[in-house]
């Protein structure tokens, strides 16, 4: 294989490309969908395969071909949109997603493929789009439409050319003119990509090939699958350079009558659940495990009505549960030891707010930031005294338990 022409050439002169601050203009991130799409900057979707990443850039597509307002009631913009898509056939697949979730199909085009002829007498023939070799050709039709708002890339790891896509430097060499082009015209670019199959690992390293296509986004999202409703199909951060909004959605995939294919219907309420929870959730055993365990235990307890402290900590230590494994749950349960008579001793019992309600996060602790780390009114004014079990709050609020924490017996 002969080298790269370029690599044949030493350049004659070196100089650097310095800018002064001062002579920068500071300016607002201009915003496709606010907080979650930048206008001019790469965003990915990435996601396992068969769980509507195509369905969801169509619905994108659909909202900025009208000028739609988003699923979380922002706002929209209008403009044309550009497919990069060489795998979805346009007629049976792409038209047909496109009508059912009411698009303008006047203003959405599909790049398939660069047609190449190297001779005007010998018949051409068709490659597919490669964001290595062809940025030009996409600058041309940029150019000849300055109306148009976004670039669909599906999925990225089919257009990034004869590059090695677990090397940061090919990748860095083809996604910055892609980033630069996208500012130039004032285009957000959204491409989707596949995960790896590592797993035990955060959410940013999950995306396939290397490191370098996510830090090359401003934005990356994850689409997941719904513990809890296996025909949802939750929209997460995985990072967000540039918005402030963490916070993910739901959608569905519905058929609506009289049309050929699904579209999506997003869910109104947000989703707080992280990326990196759903993809690592705790397991039966671990420290994080063991909690979850005992809060749901405690609320099982507690939930028909309140119980003595002394019988709550010998229930406790019957199941196996350490003290500080229930002091944990007892904390993100909101419960409050009350003294209910002189010789009658402490009871706990549930919060009216969160009675019936199971706390499954460890991240979604009960207790407001407000009270955590603080004693309650309740707590200053007396102790579980006549509980030989009982430990003071600064226990109760410790956060720096130990696994032997967990495992320690009564």
């Amino acid at each position: 294989m002969s080298a790269d022409p370029q690599e044949k050439k030493k350049p004659t002169a070196i100089s650097p490309k310095i800018i002064r601050l001062s002579d920068v203009i500071a300016e607002k991130v201009s915003w496709l969908w606010p907080a979650r799409v930048a206008i001019g900057k790469l965003t990915l979707i990435a996601g396992d395969p068969g769980l509507g990443k195509s369905f969801l850039t169509v619905d994108i597509a659909a909202r900025v071909s009208n000028g739609r307002s988003w699923p979380d009631g922002s706002e929209g913009v209008q403009g044309g949109v550009i497919f990069i898509s060489g795998e979805d056939d346009p007629s049976d697949t792409i038209r047909p997603r496109l009508d059912a979730a009411d698009a303008d199909v006047e203003k959405i085009e599909l790049l398939q493929a660069i047609a190449v002829q190297w001779d005007p007498e010998e018949a051409g023939r068709e490659k597919s789009v490669s964001l290595k070799y062809d940025l030009q050709v996409i600058e041309g039709l940029l150019a000849d439409r300055p109306e148009c708002r976004l670039i669909i890339i599906d999925p990225l790891s089919a257009h990034l050319g004869d590059i090695d896509a677990h090397k940061n430097a090919d990748v860095r060499s083809v996604l910055s003119p892609l980033g630069e082009l996208a500012a130039r015209h004032g285009v957000a670019v959204v491409a989707v990509e596949h995960l790896n199959k590592r797993q035990g690992t955060s959410a940013i390293h999950r995306l396939q090939g290397s490191i370098g296509i996510i830090g090359a986004a401003r934005a990356a999202w994850l689409v997941e699958r719904d513990p809890n409703d296996a025909e949802s199909r939750l929209f997460l951060p995985i990072k967000n350079n540039l918005g402030n909004d963490q916070s993910g959605l739901a959608y569905k995939l519905i058929q609506q009558p009289g049309a050929m294919t699904a579209c999506l219907h997003w869910s109104e309420d947000p989703v707080t659940i992280s990326a990196d929870q759903l993809m690592n959730p705790p397991q039966k055993g671990s420290r994080a495990g063991v909690v979850e365990d005992a809060v749901e235990w405690l609320l099982d307890l507690l939930i028909d009505g309140p119980q003595a402290a002394g019988e709550v900590w010998e229930a406790a230590q019957a199941e196996g549960f350490s003290k500080y494994a229930v002091n944990e749950a007892k904390k993100r349960l909101q419960i409050r030891p009350e003294k209910v008579g002189v010789d009658a001793g402490w009871q706990w019992s549930l919060p009216e707010e969160s009675e019936g309600v199971v706390c499954k996060s460890s991240d979604s602790s009960a207790s407001s930031s407000e009270s955590r780390g603080k004693p309650t009114s309740q707590e200053s004014e007396g102790t579980e005294e006549d509980d030989p079990t009982h430990t003071t709050s600064s226990t109760l609020f410790d956060q720096s338990g130990t696994d032997a924490d967990l495992q320690e017996p009564f």
